[in-house]
């Protein structure tokens, strides 16, 4: 764990969700079957893509994304997950479909996909330094990116979101940016000083040096930077 000297009292801690309270393991070793059932059930009219295919065709999808939006003026962009399911397996809508069937098979298809690809267990130590914040009077927050399968991991792993102040998570999915883009850290701050709580009073942990450490010591946050082998509880 690679720590920045504290400036002043933490009042509030933002988290990265997947690295920093999610360990992301290997998928279950039938995971590809499980994969053509699942979809075989949601979509029995048509002939199931294999994973691999499937991975391929959404990266393309998400490049294509990502290259219209930044044209657009983002440097940090972030696909809307579902609405790109959608476009990648056309199967999902159905002609003359109305109300929330389309919707709703891109979430299964979606929570599908997550479970096919890993297995997400809590970060070794998170927990209890999260009850230890808590106890503390420190507020806490999430600024991750992540997609609407993120919460069903995140709640599987023992996590509770009630645990977290509504007001300062932030998943990249439901706001069409993601980190390292400095408008998430402003967004957090913002909230946050609204509260009486100094940019120096905040501590941001994370995993990456890149999308976390650095754009939150430039919004003037503090930092610790968490490593493979779990937290600590003596983190602050």
């Amino acid at each position: 764990m690679n720590t920045s000297a504290p400036s002043s009292k933490v009042r509030a801690v933002i988290c990265d969700i997947y690295g920093t309270l999610l360990k992301v393991l290997p998928p279950p070793a039938d995971a590809p079957e499980r994969w053509l059932a699942g979809c075989r059930a949601l979509l029995p009219h048509e002939a199931p893509l294999p994973l691999p295919e499937f991975n391929a065709r959404c990266r393309a999808e998400i490049a294509s994304d990502h290259d219209r939006l930044r044209a657009a003026g983002e440097p940090y962009p972030e696909v809307d997950w579902l609405l790109m399911l959608t476009k990648v397996l056309p199967g999902l809508r159905r002609p003359g479909e109305s109300g929330p069937g389309t919707m709703e098979r891109a979430f299964q298809l979606s929570a599908l996909h997550a479970a096919s690809s890993r297995i997400c267990v809590a970060m070794p130590g998170a927990m209890e330094t999260l009850d230890k914040f808590r106890s503390d009077g420190i507020l806490l927050g999430i600024a991750s990116n992540a997609q609407d399968y993120t919460r069903g991991e995140f709640t599987r792993a023992g996590f509770r979101f009630d645990h977290f102040d509504e007001e300062l998570i932030l998943l990249s999915g439901e706001h069409g940016f993601a980190k390292p883009s400095p408008r998430v850290f402003t967004f957090l701050t913002m909230q946050l000083a609204a509260r009486g709580i100094a940019p120096e009073e905040i501590l941001m942990i994370g995993d990456s040096p890149d999308n976390d450490i650095a754009p939150a010591a430039a919004a003037g946050w503090q930092t610790r930077l968490i490593e493979d082998s779990g937290w600590r509880v003596s983190i602050l």
